[in-house]
């Protein structure tokens, strides 16, 4: 990444920031280029508060990009919705924006964990997941988290998603391969 270079990192709540953060700094990236944009407070409010940022956050960083090598990164639960149908969201919030749907170009990243990010850190730590059951009871906790997250960009290099990961896991490697 060039010295201007920023990710921008907008999520439902803190648990998908520490993902999401220490994924980035174990790929390298300096804590000073990452910009953690703030989650919503409450519960419950965040798959809204994402839908409703999108936009802003996607012309910021068209706008950005001119004088910046820069990604952004969005992440939000699919919970039992199917993975395409929140994207499909996003991409409609774009619409009712008047803004352009994100090219395949576009260092802009979507990741939707099915039901919630809890599997994939339940993946990632201690093995095979469904993606149906909800991995969430017992809280797993900012230590795991960040585990998980070392152990994805430690493991894993940016290439064909393995076999084994999850559906939403293997989609959420396709995005990350385009914005990184």
């Amino acid at each position: 990444m060039g010295n201007s270079a920023q990710v921008v990192v907008l999520s439902e709540d803190q648990q998908h920031q520490v993902f999401v953060y220490t994924w980035l700094r174990q790929r390298g990236i300096e804590r000073r280029k990452i910009r953690l944009l703030p989650v919503p407070a409450g519960r419950g409010a965040g798959e809204q508060y994402v839908r409703e940022h999108y936009p802003k956050e996607v012309q910021t960083h068209r706008r950005r990009l001119g004088a910046q090598d820069c990604q952004l990164v969005t992440i939000i639960d699919a919970d039992v919705l199917p993975t395409r149908q929140r994207v499909a969201r996003l991409d409609q919030a774009l619409r009712d924006a008047e803004l352009e749907k994100r090219s395949p170009t576009e260092r802009i990243c979507i990741l939707v964990p099915k039901r919630n990010i809890e599997t994939w850190i339940h993946f990632l730590v201690t093995g095979p997941v469904d993606e149906e059951t909800d991995y969430k009871r017992p809280a797993k906790s900012a230590e795991e988290c960040r585990e998980a997250a070392r152990k994805l960009a430690e493991t894993y290099p940016l290439e064909a998603a393995p076999a084994e990961f999850p559906q939403s896991l293997r989609e959420g490697w396709s995005e990350l391969k385009r914005a990184f």
